[in-house]
């Protein structure tokens, strides 16, 4: 693998993305394939804003791909993470609208994007508490709850400063980058065909090598879709209890590395 198609591929990959007014905001290596996608849902522009998508029909509200909505398909330093949480998609839901119209948020996507980072301000969004009211942060501080409380038990420090510490030390990978509420629609025909897809999963890939060097810990959520294969020391986080595995393979990392 060459060193544009992993990590450091991904992040130049997304270089090329541009945010329009009044256009999907799509990748342009994706937009033939998500082009016929919105052709059999309700229109971009029916999904232009939070009072559009409420006056949608609840079919249309979770069906399709929401590309008013910035792309997400990375969140944290990937380059100085050593915990990656490689997930599907963006999931979708009433808050997500509001939190990307807030101009501070899509600010620090953007910069999270162009992994533009300031001194001290290497977070991932996802659990920076700047943004305590974003989907995100709801949806990664719950998931993540128990590993930042064991951590900071196990320190002896502040929730706050455990949070602080993984904030710093975790980076999301979505092997989609476009926000939906419904996963089934992404088949291993559709990835075969998403260029960014692609390129997430070349991520992966090398993500994987770190693994299995122990120099990461990698957790693949739906991992059948990641087409990891059998990697040694991804962590394979889809038995029905939940997040245990995923939580007991970071805090070892925490404790193990300082």
């Amino acid at each position: 693998m060459t060193e544009n198609e992993g990590i450091r591929g991904l992040i130049d990959y997304w270089k090329d993305f541009k945010m329009v007014g009044g256009e999907p905001h799509v990748h342009p290596d994706d937009r033939e394939i998500m082009g016929k996608r919105a052709q059999t849902n309700a229109s971009y522009s029916e999904r232009s804003s939070a009072e559009a998508f409420f006056e949608l029909p609840a079919h249309d509200q979770t069906c399709g791909f929401h590309l008013s909505l910035m792309p997400v398909p990375y969140m944290g330093n990937l380059e100085s993470a050593d915990i990656f949480l490689l997930m599907v998609n963006p999931s979708l839901g009433y808050a997500d609208y509001g939190t990307n119209a807030t101009q501070s948020f899509r600010a620090a996507l953007s910069r999270n994007l162009k992994q533009e980072f300031a001194a001290g301000g290497e977070q991932c969004v996802a659990l920076d508490p700047e943004y305590w009211w974003s989907s995100w942060f709801i949806y990664y501080e719950r998931l993540l709850r128990r590993t930042v409380r064991e951590y900071a038990n196990a320190e002896k420090i502040s929730y706050l400063q455990s949070l602080n510490t993984l904030s710093r030390r975790l980076a999301i990978l979505e092997l989609v980058p476009y926000y939906s509420a419904n996963a089934s629609q992404i088949t291993k025909p559709f990835l075969k065909r998403l260029k960014s897809a692609q390129r997430a999963i070349k991520a992966g890939q090398e993500l994987a090598r770190k693994a299995e060097a122990r120099d990461a810990t990698v957790i693949v959520r739906w991992s059948d879709r990641w087409n990891l294969g059998s990697a040694r020391g991804i962590i394979s986080n889809t038995s029905p209890n939940g997040f245990r595995i995923g939580h007991e393979a970071i805090l070892k990392r925490l404790l193990s590395k300082q």
